[in-house]
């Protein structure tokens, strides 16, 4: 199987680097961090809810993107 090259990197914006201030999470971590499922956590990804990270093979989820996402979930409240 062919791999898509991938564009070089680049230097992440001032708003990313705020989102990521307070540590990133890999995805079993910030499901058991939030509370919720890791499919739930992918469509909310997916979909453009939660802003994630890739760091080569690695997604990660940055902690206050989490809680920011939460804060917006109905019944839902923060663990931190």
């Amino acid at each position: 199987m062919r791999r898509k090259s991938q564009s070089p990197d680049h230097a992440p914006s001032a708003a990313d680097l705020e989102l990521l201030a307070d540590g990133a999470l890999e995805v079993r971590e910030a499901a058991r961090f939030t509370g919720v499922g890791v499919r739930t956590l992918w469509r909310a990804a997916a979909t453009n809810q939660i802003r994630t990270f890739r760091n080569g093979r690695r997604v990660l989820w940055p902690k206050r993107g989490l809680v920011q996402w939460l804060a917006t979930q109905p019944g839902s409240r923060p663990r931190c």
